[in-house]
């Protein structure tokens, strides 16, 4: 090499321009493994999605407020396994803030497949654990979840989630295993009942219950339970009769001289159950197996998809969605499927109130028909609603007395729908079914529900989590911004060597 031009000054300076910009590309290197390093330690991000998928709610910090034990979220993969999924990373970050703002929760990953022992205990109650299991661990109880469970599906067959509920998954899961005493329901199971799906017992169970089936011929209902399940009965319930002893009707009304409550789930199709009946009856509900109809005010074109009327009075049925009316601009319908209808009992007043003994019950509408409602038997119309006289299409009955200086309250909620609680109408974010549902447990029960705390619904989403139009903003601001800054730079150094 010309010995000259190693000592000429445009070598110099070229030098002195590659090594500069070699020791700058070095630097942003540096930095930017330092800062992604800081970073992931200390949660340096800026949630850009529409929906927020990465920033907790206010109303998740209220509900874990009080929450003081030690709880520990447990992940079965590693870390760079979590981060690759984008249905694991949202619950890995959701659970990762919840350590960062709360010094009792700790989250762990471990690898499963090279550590089995590290996940035996959790097996020994007949959970499977797999590498996208979740397990929520607090002293001696603990929950293992599914990746699912912290995703809202349109039905039982849909591979895509259309909403993130995990954060609702992760409040009702710690309250569920830090409660000293956390609410049971039960089920009744020795009657024929059947579910069309799980949807409903999921919204129990994340409303912070404790789901335990019961055979009221065999047991008692357990002190610790709040409420008490009957859905789609087909045989009726026992009383003393003279062959039996035993009577699960009184076990009901033994449990519900607490402050307790009762949920109904039946419909036209339901068989005649007269000992049932006629204890329903008593809490003021006189079952109408009447199909309604309501070809005005249907999702479906046979019109028997209803759309329920919000109830406006001042009574217990208005109060139990009261929240929900006032907080929205817009209400969400509420669908009642192949409904039939509730009238008053003979020994209520019109107004729907009964005192005697000591005792006062008030029964009242949650939800109506319009006035356009008809009612079928048999295939012939039997009856129509007015605007004075709609159809009840879910009846809230309370009850309050005093026993010994102190205050009870119960609760029989009716609903003459057995499909109000399928898939399609709790798991959408078009219905209010789920909303109503929560609100009631709100509206009956004395241990916090979480119902407040909102799933996520995605938008169409295109990289990684952005809309559509949202990542072809950034991507003109990130490609156009750096290159006018870089121009520019440019500019003002051949302005400067120009006229040095």
């Amino acid at each position: 090499m010309n010995r000259s031009f190693m000592h000429s000054r445009k070598f110099r300076y070229g030098s002195v321009s590659v090594a500069l910009t070699a020791i700058f590309i070095a630097a942003v290197i540096l930095v930017n493994v330092i800062f992604t390093a800081l970073a992931q330690k200390f949660m340096w991000y800026i949630d850009m999605t529409s929906e927020e998928l990465y920033t907790i709610s206010q109303a998740t910090w209220d509900a874990l407020e009080e929450v003081d034990a030690q709880v520990r979220i447990l992940f079965c993969s590693d870390p760079d396994v979590l981060e690759a999924t984008e249905m694991m990373r949202i619950v890995y970050n959701t659970a990762l803030q919840l350590e960062e703002r709360k010094p009792n929760i700790s989250v762990e990953t471990v690898n499963i497949i090279d550590n089995r022992s590290a996940v035996q205990k959790y097996t020994s109650m007949g959970s499977t654990i797999k590498t996208y299991s979740v397990i929520v661990e607090s002293g001696t109880e603990f929950r293992v979840l599914t990746i699912d469970a912290f995703y809202t599906y349109s039905d039982t067959t849909s591979e895509e989630p259309w909403a993130y509920s995990g954060e609702k998954k992760f409040v009702s899961t710690i309250l569920s295993v830090t409660q000293a005493e956390a609410p049971i329901a039960c089920i009744t199971n020795t009657h024929g009942e059947g579910f069309y799906d799980v949807s409903l017992l999921e919204t129990i169970e994340d409303a912070g219950y404790i789901i335990q089936s019961i055979d009221l011929t065999t047991t008692d209902i357990p002190e610790d339970c709040r409420l008490l399940v009957v859905f789609n009965p087909q045989t009726d319930f026992q009383v003393k009769d003279g062959v039996s002893d035993i009577s699960e009707i009184e076990k009901i009304d033994k449990f519900l001289d607490g402050n307790n409550a009762m949920m109904v789930f039946m419909d036209p199709n339901t068989p005649e159950m007269p000992n049932f009946e006629e204890y329903l009856e008593e809490w003021g509900i006189v079952f109408n197996r009447e199909l309604v109809k309501d070809s005005a005010n249907s999702v479906s074109t046979n019109g028997y998809s209803i759309v329920g009327t919000y109830t406006t009075d001042e009574g217990m049925g208005a109060s139990v969605h009261k929240e929900l009316r006032n907080t929205r601009t817009v209400l969400p319908k509420t669908i009642f499927i192949e409904t039939g209808h509730v009238t008053i009992s003979d020994s209520y007043s019109s107004s729907g109130d009964y005192n005697s003994n000591g005792v006062e019950r008030n029964i009242s509408s949650i939800f109506t028909s319009s006035s356009t409602a008809e009612a079928y038997a048999n295939g012939e119309k039997v009856n129509s609603a007015t605007d004075l006289d709609p159809f009840r299409l879910m009846t809230i009955t309370y009850e309050s007395k005093i026993i010994d200086n102190e205050r009870y309250q119960s609760y029989v909620v009716f609903c003459p729908s057995t499909q109000f609680s399928i898939s399609n109408l709790l798991q959408s974010n078009t219905y209010g079914n789920n909303e109503l549902i929560n609100s009631i447990f709100r509206a009956v029960g004395k241990e916090y529900v979480p119902s407040e705390i909102a799933r996520k619904p995605f938008a169409q989403l295109d990289i990684e989590g952005l809309t559509t139009a949202d990542a072809n903003t950034y991507t003109v601001v990130l490609t156009v911004v750096p290159t006018i800054i870089a121009f520019g730079i440019g500019l003002v150094v051949i302005v400067r060597r120009k006229y040095a």
